[in-house]
């Protein structure tokens, strides 16, 4: 992992191929493109992806989340704590990643300010491990990155 005097991260997935004891590998992240729903105005989203030999496909449009076929229902669905899902959240820059069993269906992190800044100053990493009720359960383990250029929020250091 880059620490101070280190080089910085060019990206999230860099940051995450450093991480030990990961469910989801960078292999396995597929990112979901636009397509003209049929019949409508509207654009859906998808992607497909492999992992253990087996193929996995995600679509989202709006109000509907599907994986390999099959619609979530979106109470079904599980988002970190103290955090907030959406249904309106998912679409472009919407990337799927694929384990044996398990399906992550990623937008955004919670990126931070500093007072009177217009632009984000950083991101904090926090560690979930995932219980046998498939909820999430802090370790404990936080992790503050801040930007080293400004506006850029995809190249930032780990203290």
């Amino acid at each position: 992992m880059a620490m101070a005097g280190q080089a910085p991260f060019d990206g999230y997935e860099a940051y995450y191929s450093t991480l030990e004891s990961t469910l989801f590998k960078l292999h396995t992240a597929v990112q979901l493109e636009p397509y003209a729903v049929p019949g409508t105005e509207t654009l859906g989203f998808a992607g497909a992806g492999e992992t253990a030999g087996r193929k996995h496909r995600v679509e989202v449009r709006p109000g509907v989340l599907s994986v390999d076929g099959r619609r979530v229902r979106f109470k079904a669905t599980h988002a970190f704590p103290g955090e907030a899902a959406n249904r309106e959240d998912l679409g472009r820059g919407t990337t799927a990643y694929f384990a044996a069993g398990w399906a992550c269906v990623a937008v955004v992190a919670v990126l931070h300010l500093v007072d009177g800044q217009d632009v984000p100053a950083g991101v904090s990493f926090r560690e979930y491990a995932i219980k046998a009720n498939n909820a999430f359960a802090p370790t404990g383990a936080l992790r503050e990155a801040n930007f080293v250029e400004p506006a850029n929020v995809y190249k930032f250091s780990v203290d």
